[in-house]
């Protein structure tokens, strides 16, 4: 290919990464990505691996914590941003304030966070404190070395790139020093400086060549870098690749040899455009003149003179060398010492739009890299923005460990705007190199599972859009693989189809599907297609064909009904068809018939000042379980709703919300402490999504409105049968994401979710409500899942309530909690559920956590002021819970509350894990009456100390564990290590699949999670 010739993104086809596989490792979970199928001959020829995808390497996220410190040499504030991993040790080595040149060590945290804001991550603690390291090498620092470069620990040492800041013409050859004992900074041998061949080419980046390319670029370590630095003619214009073996860095200095593969000068840079007026630079179109010049319908896409690679390492399982760093100007041009569009007079290089500039990441064919005749020639398979989940800081580092699969990249200044902050770190997990984990070995058949879909009835015919028929069904699942696979819609008849399929991907918020993350929580895979025209109506199914497997069957019935669009360019004076679409969602849902499906396109709906959003009151249009009401998103959208009220079926039944972004809450704001502040949007309730009789709340993603708080009586997700009027029967809730939602000062009396009865005398009685499959975190209204109810006549549920499958990360207060001040004599069912670090203070001041009001603070709280049936709680994990220092409250992985002694309460096949020496079974207010209530057995009770005092097991659990469970946790993902205590020792499940879809071993394990140890099993329609 020649350089500015067809130039523009080649993606790569179904042969990228397809799937995630979880396995497990001491003290962590590991959800990492694998092979849809490796070629045995891949084992001896690593070029014939398959390629990773932009999506593959954004879908490993496991969550981010940050560092924050200070100390008497230097501080992690205004760093450059530099990082080394330590696995023997699970820390990291970070650098200093960009004045001190100092390393430091911290340790990871043990649960990672999944907030957006980096205020609500977890803290790494301090290992040891910041020591200087530059001029403490053993031969002095003759070339005047003053800025830290790439670091990597290996084999036990810390090796440490540097480079002098002045240095423009690259006349520093001497760049690497090694400290010895990295346990011991501040008194450890500093040998060095060695000269690496390469010199300003290879400062950015250290990282360990998997094992299996060893043979193949000689080395086992490589080193690059590309932009970032002052002067551009002693680095690389574009990623550079060496390789090197770090053995040759014995005695305290001399030459390392490194074998170059990749790399740009000016002459040759990296571009996608030519620009042949910046004559000093050669063609490089540096500042995109190519782009402002044709109003950028031809731009240089591939790097200008703000792009900078910051940390390159080749995924594991492929043959793709990623490089993540940032770039800019490819939007908006840009250039030296500019007046940018808002106003801003910049020093340096910088964009005209302050907003183009931002995380990138270019992959590189490994193939193509050995086959070059220059270093110059290789152009990246694939490139673009990568992970922007910290906007305030970018990515300026990372850490790679093959062994372990995980990947650290550090954000630089990312806690705060400007330069000032400190970084924040975000992990991603790809497949260990060491582990065979708890699932069937890289390449063997995994059966594929269906969990829930968004709709399950639908006219076959009416869509419009010219590429699908009727409509359009989108199904979550487990192990679906890409869309090399088989969905099929079998109809009422019998009959087989093939129907047009709009994606089939990882189900992680990013388009063209629907906005809530469930590959995070649950490593779901989700599937959009719709109903094709042939389908004969009535009741028909749902399934998957991968790999030789059947998936179970989900019903989908047939039948006649509307099908209706909404677009930014319609207009609501036409017929809401796809050639003459309405423009709003309330005059679609004030004009649609019963039974309708509503497709909204490029329409958000409401602002920060809108009391409602989408305020369904049309009575006409009421509609039934057989043929509900469906506002949905059309695929490749996300539309948004934004109110204090978000989306409420007022008169109407069998609403259906699936795949909405829904920002709602009462407050706009909220002080520094977290408390609520200024004046309320409109002085009635809040909540996301309000419930309606027989509908269905599906992967939607709710939060706060952007800056504020929701705090009044209600929930994201809220219902009740209110004066008699029955909106909870039926009521399904499944796969939506709710995070950050709340504040620190969110009334005790608003929840996270909550529903009730509460029938004010009428005594109504529902049929019973569901959570399945739900991710909540970084929640801090009171409560995950909360079921609650009082006054007389409250009413009453026909069956048991069902709670599973769901995944609560970072939860103020209990994970889950059911509770009545009335009679409720209905059974509930708490299965599979994964709780992670909850329990945490709620309407609290933001200093204190035993400020807290009325704290229920375990993981699963039951307030018995009126509760007569029996809580069935099976195969869930409480992972940590009141792990903020709480007194109060009763604490517990299971919390007993309330006045009265009626309940019962079955706890069978659970684990509970502290770090804290805590009671694993807490009562707080009155609770105390109920610890006879309680009856089980073959659970496990860990605490990680010794000589507990508090964290005894109930004399009630006679067959029971206190031994490591041996599970791993990362983020939100949860695995299962080869021999651990957990496996084959559980009495049956209620449940026949765990929580990742995986089908129950006639010997159940404890816990959410079944371990199989490479076995496969196929889910039929009666196994499921």
């Amino acid at each position: 290919m020649k350089r500015g010739e067809d130039t523009a993104r080649r993606l790569i086809g179904p042969g990228g990464l397809a799937g995630t596989k979880t396995v497990g490792r001491a003290g962590r979970v590991v959800s990492f990505l694998v092979l849809t199928a490796v070629p045995a001959a891949a084992l001896a020829a690593p070029t014939a691996l398959p390629l990773a995808t932009i999506d593959d390497l954004t879908g490993a996220y496991q969550g981010a914590f940050k560092v924050e410190y200070r100390d008497d040499v230097s501080k992690t504030a205004w760093a450059n941003g530099r990082l080394a991993y330590n696995p023997d040790a699970n820390s990291v080595f970070i650098d200093s304030h960009l004045y001190d040149d100092a390393v430091a060590e911290f340790q990871v945290p043990e649960v990672l966070g999944m907030a957006s804001d980096p205020t609500q991550l977890p803290k790494a603690t301090m290992k040891q404190g910041f020591t200087r390291v530059l001029d403490a090498a053993t031969s002095g620092n003759p070339q005047g070395i003053d800025e830290l470069g790439g670091m990597a620990y290996i084999n036990g040492e810390l090796v440490i790139q540097g480079y002098r800041w002045n240095d423009v013409n690259g006349g520093n050859s001497h760049t690497t020093v090694v400290v010895r004992n990295p346990d011991s900074l501040a008194t450890s041998v500093v040998d060095g400086y060695f000269e690496l061949e390469g010199g300003g080419t290879t400062l950015n980046y250290v990282s360990p060549v998997p094992e299996l390319w060893q043979g193949e670029l000689g080395a086992t370590h490589l080193a690059g870098s590309g932009g970032g630095i002052r002067g551009i003619q002693r680095t690389s214009v574009g990623p550079s690749l060496y390789t090197f073996n770090p053995a040759g860095m014995s005695g305290d200095s001399g030459p390392v040899g490194a074998q170059p593969w990749l790399g740009y000068t000016v002459d040759t840079a990296l571009s996608s455009t030519l620009y042949s007026h910046e004559d000093s630079w050669g063609s490089w179109d540096a500042y995109n003149h190519t782009g402002m010049d044709s109003d950028f319908a031809q731009s240089n896409t591939l790097w200008t003179h703000i792009s900078a690679a910051w940390f390159g390492f080749i995924v594991p399982g492929t043959r793709t060398f990623a490089v993540i760093g940032h770039s800019g100007m490819h939007e908006s041009g840009g250039g030296y010492g500019i007046t940018q569009w808002d106003g801003n007079k910049c020093h340096g290089t910088c964009p005209y739009d302050p907003n183009d500039e931002y995380p990138y990441v270019w992959l590189y064919d490994l193939k193509d890299i050995l086959a070059a005749s220059a270093v110059h020639e290789p152009i990246p398979y694939d490139y673009g923005r990568f992970d922007n989940r910290f906007p305030q800081g970018m990515p300026t580092a990372g850490a790679f460990d093959p062994a372990s699969g995980k990947l650290f990249l550090l954000n630089r200044a990312a806690t705060k705007a400007g330069d000032g902050g400190s970084p924040v770190i975000a992990a991603y997990q790809f497949q260990p190199a060491d582990d065979p984990g708890d699932g069937p070995a890289p390449g063997a058949d995994t059966p594929p599972s269906l969990a829930f879909t968004d709709l399950t009835s639908g006219p076959g015919t009416g869509l419009g859009d010219g590429r699908g028929d009727g409509a359009i069904v989108t199904v979550w699942g487990n192990d679906l693989g890409d869309d090399g696979g088989r969905l099929v819609f079998e109809d009422s008849t019998g009959a087989q189809h093939e129907p047009y399929v709009y994606y089939w991907k990882n189900a992680d918020g990013t388009l063209p599907s629907g906005p809530a993350n469930l590959f995070a929580s649950h490593g779901m895979q989700e599937i959009a297609f719709s109903i094709p025209a042939g389908a004969s109506q009535g009741a028909g199914k749902i399934y998957v064909e991968q790999d030789g497997h059947t998936s179970n069957a989900l019903p989908f019935t047939v039948r006649s009904g509307n099908i209706y669009h909404v677009k930014a360019d319609g207009s609501d004076s036409g017929d809401g068809s796809w050639a003459s679409p309405w423009r709003t969602v309330t005059h679609a849902d004030d004009t649609a018939p019963a039974g309708s499906t509503i497709y909204v396109h490029d329409v958000d709906t409401g602002d920060s000042s809108s009391a409602n959003g989408i305020f369904w009151s049309n009575s006409a249009a009421s509609s039934t379980l057989d043929a509900q009401f469906a506002i949905t998103a059309y695929p490749g959208f996300q539309p948004s709703v934004t109110a204090q009220r978000a989306i409420e079926a007022y008169t109407a039944d069998a609403l259906v919300v699936s795949k909405m972004d829904l920002y709602a809450s009462n407050y706009t704001a909220v002080d520094s402490n977290g408390q609520p502040t200024g004046p309320v949007i409109h002085f009635k309730g809040t909540y996301g999504i309000r419930s309606s009789k027989n509908g269905r709340a599906v992967a939607n993603r709710i939060g706060d409105i952007p800056g504020g708080c929701a705090s009044k009586t209600q929930g994201a997700i809220m219902g009740n049968a209110k004066w008699g009027t029955d909106r909870v029967s039926n009521f399904k809730v499944l796969g939506n994401e709710i995070y950050d939602y709340g504040c620190n000062g969110s009334n005790k009396l608003h929840h996270t979710t909550y529903m009730s009865v509460r029938s004010d005398g009428a005594d109504l009685q529902v049929a019973p409500w569901e959570f399945g499959y739900n991710y909540l975190h970084g929640n801090k209204a009171k409560f995950g899942i909360h079921q609650f109810d009082q006054n007389d006549g409250c009413g009453d549920t026909t069956g048991p309530i069902r709670i599973y499958n769901n995944v609560i990360v970072d939860q103020a207060g209990a994970g889950i909690s059911v509770g009545s001040q009335c009679d409720w004599s209905m059974d509930v069912e708490i299965d599979n559920n994964v709780l992670i670090n909850v329990g945490l203070a709620a309407d609290w001041d933001g200093v204190d956590p035993d400020t807290s009001n009325g704290p229920e603070n375990g993981g699963i709280a039951i307030r018995d002021s009126g509760l007569l049936g029996t809580m069935h709680i099976r195969n869930n994990l409480v992972y940590g819970y009141s792990a903020d220092g709480q007194a109060r409250g009763g604490r517990g992985c299971l919390n007993l509350n309330g006045s009265e002694d009626n309940v019962a309460i079955e706890w069978r096949n659970n684990v509970c894990y502290t770090e804290q020496d805590q009671p694993f079974v807490g009562a707080g207010y009155r609770g105390d009456s109920k610890y006879d209530n309680v009856t089980g057995s073959h659970n496990i009770w860990h605490y990680t100390g010794s000589n507990p005092s508090e964290a005894v097991v109930p004399a009630w659990d006679h067959d029971h564990s206190t031994a490591n469970p041996l599970l791993s946790v990362t983020g939100a993902r949860v695995s299962v290590r080869q021999g651990a205590p957990v496996i084959d020792r559980g009495l049956a499940p209620a449940l026949m699949t765990d929580i990742y879809g995986r089908a129950r071993d006639a010997a159940a394990d404890i816990g959410p999670i079944e371990y199989h140890g490479g076995s496969s099993k196929n889910l039929s329609d009666r196994e499921r």
